[in-house]
Order: C-alpha cells, then sequence, then structure tokens
C-alpha cells in the first residue's frame, strides 16, 4: 500500500513549483528545436546549476534540507531522479539542453525552482503589464516588473484598491523571473523570497555561467 503520509518530490514540485515552470516557460522560448542558424545558442557545453544562490539558497538535492521539508521531498535519490526528468523533458521540447534545481533557505524559509536551457529568451508573458489605476486598484493581484535585464511577475494573491496604502514590507505568493544570458534563458520561480532576493538569484545564474 503507498505511504499515503509522505509528499514526494514530483507532487510538490509540479503542484507548486515545476509545473508552473515549465508550462509557463513555454511562452518565453522560440518554439521548434533550437539551432545555430535558427536563432539557437552557440554554447558548447550544456548549461548547469550552482550548488547554491543567492539569500543562504541551497540546492535540495545535496541531501541537506531540514527534516521536515526532506520528509516532504523524499529522499535524494528521488529529487535527482525527477530533476532528471524534468530535464529530458526540457531537452526534448525546446531541442536544446538545460538544466533545472530546486532549492530551499531556511532563513527565510523559502522553495525556489531554477531553470537554464541553452537557448536565447524570448518575450516573458507571464502576465501583462497593466497600470493598475485604469482599473480602479493602487496594486494588482499580479504585476509585471522590470530590474536591469530580468523580467519578473510578482504575484501578491490579492488586489489592493484604490486610496488603500500598498505594504512595503509585504513578502509576494510566488515571484518568477526570466533574464538572458550568452544565447541562454535563466527562469527562477521562487516562494518565499521577495523581488529583490528573486532578482539576485536570477541575476547570479545569468552572470556566473560560464557562456
Amino acid at each position: 500500500m503507498p505511504d499515503t503520509n509522505r509528499t514526494p518530490l514530483v507532487s510538490l514540485a509540479v503542484g507548486v513549483v515545476a509545473l508552473a515552470g515549465v508550462v509557463g516557460f513555454a511562452a518565453g522560448l522560440p518554439e521548434g528545436p533550437a539551432s545555430e542558424t535558427e536563432g539557437g545558442s552557440s554554447n558548447e557545453a550544456a548549461p548547469t546549476l550552482p550548488d547554491e544562490l543567492p539569500s543562504g539558497l541551497v540546492a535540495v538535492d545535496l541531501g541537506t534540507a531540514p527534516a521536515e521539508l526532506a520528509q516532504q521531498l523524499g529522499d535524494v535519490a528521488s529529487v535527482k531522479t525527477q530533476q532528471d526528468s524534468i530535464v529530458a523533458g526540457l531537452d526534448d521540447l525546446y531541442g536544446a539542453a538545460s538544466a533545472m534545481r530546486i532549492y530551499f533557505s531556511e532563513d527565510p524559509a523559502a522553495l525556489v525552482q531554477a531553470v537554464a536551457v541553452d537557448e536565447a529568451a524570448g518575450p516573458f508573458l507571464q502576465t501583462l503589464p497593466l497600470d493598475p489605476a485604469t482599473v480602479g486598484l493602487a496594486r494588482l493581484p499580479t504585476e509585471m516588473v522590470r530590474r536591469g535585464e530580468a523580467v519578473c511577475s510578482v504575484t501578491w494573491g490579492q488586489e489592493v484598491p484604490e486610496g488603500q496604502p500598498v505594504d512595503p514590507t509585504e513578502v509576494p505568493q510566488s515571484v518568477r523571473c526570466q533574464q538572458g544570458g550568452g544565447g541562454r534563458t535563466y527562469d527562477v520561480l521562487a516562494r518565499g523570497l521577495d523581488l529583490d532576493q528573486t532578482v539576485a538569484a536570477v541575476q547570479d545564474l545569468a552572470g556566473s555561467q560560464d557562456q
């Protein structure tokens, strides 16, 4: 009989992190297989993702996650197997080499998905930019912002009516940032991080990889 008390990575990642990243990722990349003559990346080596990212983020597959989180995610071998499966799916989907890793941090408590695809970034259409004042709001439940080279979708979960103050210390429900660099696309989806922390993670990836 299956253990119904344990939530493996595939359930957590697909339900909370990976599905939103993999499905939404398609909107930001060109269709069809990549090639040098059709706009694909000329990188010879497949992308890799580091063991650590800013804000104390550590790759889950290193096996150092807190006991409660480790119990939810399953053993390290299962984590690696499922990450490899997602990478194989991305490689097939885009005809380009990719990498994917799940990260965690304890302070702040956060779970983060990072993806790299050996394909130049296209338009990032996670949502559409709309001036909230046009619909009588001070803040939309989801908004698009740019920070340097990163374009991000910030999900707050609820709107703020016009005339009411917007709490600058509020942490979004999720932040997803995409940035291109060296013919690759880097995508970070974070829960538990604010906008600046998520931007720092995607900028670190785009700036730290061997292009």
